[in-house]
This record gives C-alpha cells, sequence and structure tokens, in this order.
C-alpha cells in the first residue's frame, strides 16, 4: 500500500494576504528599520525624531514611526531640493 499524501495547510498571516504584496514595509517601524527605510543611520533619524521633523506614536515601550512621516519627509527633501534646481538668477 502507498503512503498517503499529507496535504498542505494554509495559515493566513500577513505574509500570505494579498495585501502583503502592496506594504512590503510595517506601517509603523522603529528606529533601526526606520533608519534603513529611508537609507540613513539610526542616529540620523533619531535626529529626526528630536528635532520634530518626524512624529512617532507609542507602541508598548517604545515609539515608533509611522511610514507616512518618513515618506512625507522624503517629499519634503525632494521638494527642497528641486527648488534649489530651478533657482532662477534675476541678475541674468
Amino acid at each position: 500500500m502507498a503512503p498517503q499524501k499529507k496535504s498542505a495547510v494554509v495559515i493566513s498571516s500577513p505574509e500570505n494576504s494579498p495585501a502583503r504584496s502592496y506594504y512590503p514595509w510595517p506601517r509603523l517601524l522603529w528606529v533601526p528599520v526606520a533608519a534603513e527605510y529611508i537609507g540613513a543611520r539610526p542616529f540620523f533619524v533619531e535626529e529626526l525624531i528630536r528635532s520634530g521633523e518626524v512624529l512617532t506614536v507609542p507602541a508598548g515601550n517604545r515609539k515608533v514611526i509611522p511610514i507616512e512621516e518618513l515618506d512625507a519627509w522624503a517629499a519634503r527633501q525632494i521638494a527642497k531640493a528641486k527648488a534649489k534646481l530651478h533657482v532662477v538668477d534675476p541678475a541674468a
């Protein structure tokens, strides 16, 4: 008699959810992960928090940064850089 094959059980989890493909990063990031997300060091992210450039929310005994805050900060940095590139010299 041939051994019976066991069927696989798929457990619904964030990794298996259709939304996972749309949101590869968690919505709330702690400092080291936020630093990785923006391509910086954790100290830089801590400076952004201290200066009030990004807001945090409490999560247990630590503060986490909503990913939207980091996206908004990055958009502001890009806008500043573009504004510098498009400065028209009035003397020209």
